[in-house]
C-alpha cells in the first residue's frame, strides 16, 4: 500500500503558496487548490471555521484536502507502488482526476493483452487498481510521463498563450 505521507512532499515541490496568475487556466490557487474547487466543497478547518477563499488555506489545510478529495477519493493508497501513487497524486492535482485516471488506464493498456484491456473511462475502480498492481509500477510511470508530455503539448497547441508554462509543465511531466 502506498503512503500519502510519502507522496505529499513530492507534490509540494510543484505546488507552493498562493498564486493568482491571470494567464493560468487553473485560476486563483493556493498550494494547488483552486478557488473553483474550494467553492465546490464545504471545507471546515481544524478550528471549526469554514474556509471560503483559497488565500485563507494553510499548508496543513491543503494537506487535509488532498488526503480526502484526491488520495482517498481516487484510492491512490491502494496502489502497491509508491512511485505510481505519488505520480498519480501530483498529476491529478495539476490536470484533474479524470484526465489523470484516463492516462493511467492507457498506460496500463500498453502492457495488457488485447482481450484484457482496461476501459479508458477516467474512473479508478477495482479493475484499474488490480491491473496496475499486477504490472511493473515503474514502467507504468514511464508511460504516464510520456502521456503527460503529450497532454501538455496538446494544450499548448490548442491555446498558444499557454506556451509560457511549457518548461514548468514538461519538467513536472517527466519528474
Amino acid at each position: 500500500m502506498a503512503s500519502f505521507e510519502a507522496a505529499i512532499p513530492f507534490l509540494f515541490t510543484h505546488e507552493g503558496g498562493y498564486v493568482d496568475d491571470p494567464n493560468d487556466p487553473g485560476g486563483e490557487t493556493n498550494y494547488g487548490i483552486s478557488q473553483r474547487f474550494l467553492a465546490t466543497i464545504d471545507y471546515v478547518n481544524p478550528d471549526g471555521k469554514q474556509v471560503l477563499n483559497v488565500r485563507d488555506l494553510t499548508r496543513n489545510d491543503c494537506i487535509r484536502i488532498y488526503k480526502l478529495y484526491w488520495w482517498d477519493d481516487q484510492r491512490y493508497g491502494d496502489f502497491n507502488n509508491q512511485l505510481l501513487a505519488t505520480k498519480m497524486l501530483d498529476s491529478a492535482v495539476n490536470i484533474g482526476k479524470h484526465p489523470c485516471a484516463r492516462i493511467l488506464q492507457k498506460s496500463c493498456n500498453k502492457f495488457l493483452e488485447p482481450y484484457d484491456l482496461l476501459a479508458v473511462d477516467g474512473i479508478i475502480g477495482d479493475n484499474t487498481i488490480n491491473k496496475a498492481n499486477s504490472l511493473n509500477g515503474y514502467q507504468i510511470v514511464v508511460n504516464i510521463r510520456d502521456y503527460l508530455v503529450d497532454y501538455y503539448l496538446d494544450l499548448i497547441q490548442q491555446n498558444p498563450k499557454l506556451d509560457i508554462y511549457r518548461k514548468g509543465w514538461l519538467k513536472r511531466a517527466i519528474s
